[in-house]
C-alpha cells in the first residue's frame, strides 16, 4: 500500500521509471467503502445548533481539499460525496438521484447567512477578518472550536485540517486541534463524553451500505464509539431505521434510504472529507495480485511472469524476478542464453576438477612405488 502523497516520490526513485510507466507499477484499486469526516456533536453546544452545522459544511472549500490528492499525471485521485454511505455502492448514486442531492459545496454567502442565524439562536457572535460582527452582538463571542484527531496524524490529514481551519477563519470562527490517543475515543460513550468535533474515519466490516454505514453512523443506538460520533438522534430517522435493514424489496428499501438522506442533508451532522483512491506498488513481473478491503490479498494467488523491457538499440534481459537492462550494442541476451552460458561454465569447472584429481592420484601412485 502506498499513501497518495508519496506516489510521486516513490516513482521518481524507482530504478526503472524510464522504462516502466506509472500505471504499470502503481495499481489503481479504486475507492474504499469508507467515510472520512469531521463529526459535529448534535447534543452539545455549540454544534447542537443546526444552523451552525450548516455554516460549517458550506464554509469549507472542498475543491481546495481535493487538490491535496493531485496525482503525478495531473488527475485528482479523490472524490467528494455526501455520506455516510460510500460512493462505491450503487445504492449511493440511486439515492442521490432520487433526492436530487449533491455533495455540499463551498458557499461563503450561504455560510454567513446560517452563521448569523446560529448566532441569534445560540446568543453568540463572531468577528470577520474585516471587523464585521455577525450574529447576536449582545451575546458572547463564539468560543474556539476544538477538533479532536487521533495521534499521530499523517501529513495529508494535517493539511486537510489546516484548510478547514483557514476556511472557517474567514468566517470569524476560531479552530484549534487536539490530538489524542485511540484509547481516549474508547471513552466516548455519551454525548457529554464526546467532543463537539472529531476528525475520524469509518470502515464497514462487510459491504452493507445500509446497516454498516448509514445506520451505524446515524442511529442513536450506536452513539459514540459504536459509529454515530455525531450522536444523531432524530425521531423520524429512528422510525425508518427500525425495519430498514430487513426490507427485502430493494425498491422500497431504496425509497426509505432516500427519505433518511433528505433528513440528514438538512441536519448536517458531519463534514464529509474526500474519499481517495487506494494504490498498491506491484512490480510488473508480479501477476495475479487481487485486493479488496474486506479480504486483503493472498500470496498463493500471485505468480511471476517474465517481463521484458523494450529499448531501442539496446539489450534486454527477460527475468521472472528482476528487470535488467544493458546499454551495449552487441548481441541481445535472453533468459535462455544466460542458462546456456551457465551450463558451459559448469562443464569447464567439472573438467578442471577431474584433471586435478587425476594429477593427485598419479602423484600418490608414484610416491608409493619409490618406497
Amino acid at each position: 500500500y502506498v499513501s497518495q502523497p508519496f506516489l510521486e516520490q516513490m516513482y521518481s526513485a524507482y530504478q526503472y521509471n524510464k522504462y516502466v510507466n506509472f500505471s504499470q507499477v502503481f495499481l489503481n484499486l479504486g475507492y474504499e467503502a469508507a467515510a472520512y469526516f469531521i463529526s459535529m456533536n448534535t447534543e452539545t453546544f455549540p454544534t447542537n445548533i443546526t444552523a451552525l452545522r450548516l455554516t460549517l459544511v458550506y464554509g469549507i472549500n472542498y475543491t481546495e481539499l481535493l487538490q491535496l490528492f493531485k496525482l503525478p499525471n495531473g488527475q485528482i485521485g479523490a472524490t467528494e460525496y455526501f455520506g455516510p454511505m460510500s460512493p462505491v455502492f450503487p445504492l449511493y448514486n440511486e439515492v442521490m438521484q432520487l433526492d436530487n442531492l449533491h455533495p455540499y459545496v463551498y458557499n461563503f454567502s450561504l455560510a454567513l447567512h446560517y452563521l448569523n442565524e446560529a448566532g441569534y439562536e445560540g446568543h453568540f457572535y463572531v468577528i470577520l477578518p474585516n471587523g464585521t460582527v455577525v450574529g447576536d452582538s449582545k451575546g458572547s463571542q463564539l468560543p474556539t472550536l476544538e477538533i479532536y484527531s487521533i495521534t499521530p496524524v499523517t501529513e495529508l490529514e494535517q493539511e486537510e485540517l489546516d484548510i478547514v481551519q483557514q476556511n472557517l477563519g474567514q468566517l470569524g470562527i476560531s479552530v484549534a486541534f487536539k490530538y489524542v490517543l485511540p484509547a481516549v475515543i474508547d471513552n466516548w460513550l455519551s454525548p457529554n463524553d464526546t467532543p463537539a468535533m472529531a476528525d475520524l474515519g469509518w470502515f464497514p466490516d462487510w459491504p452493507d451500505p445500509v446497516f454498516q454505514e448509514l445506520i451505524a453512523q446515524t442511529d442513536v443506538e450506536f452513539g459514540g464509539i459504536s459509529g454515530n460520533f455525531a450522536w444523531v438522534n432524530n425521531s423520524a430517522l429512528q422510525q425508518i431505521y427500525s425495519n430498514l435493514p430487513f426490507i427485502t424489496n430493494t425498491t422500497l428499501q431504496t425509497n426509505e434510504v432516500a427519505q433518511a438522506y433528505k433528513i440528514l442533508y438538512n441536519e448536517a451532522p458531519y463534514i464529509w472529507l474526500p474519499n481517495y483512491i487506494v494504490y498498491f506498488f506491484v512490480q510488473p513481473y508480479v501477476k495475479g495480485f487481487v485486493w479488496n478491503q474486506f479480504d486483503g490479498y493472498f500470496y498463493n494467488m500471485m505468480y511471476y511472469q517474465p517481463y521484458t523491457i523494450n529499448l531501442a538499440s539496446s539489450n534486454t534481459v527477460s527475468s521472472s524476478s528482476n528487470i535488467i537492462a544493458t546499454t551495449t550494442s552487441s548481441n541481445s541476451l535472453t533468459t535462455e542464453t544466460l542458462k546456456n552460458s551457465s551450463n558451459y561454465t559448469l562443464y569447464y569447472i567439472a573438467l578442471v576438477i577431474i584433471f586435478i584429481v587425476i594429477i593427485i592420484v598419479g602423484a600418490l601412485v608414484l610416491s608409493r612405488r619409490r618406497k
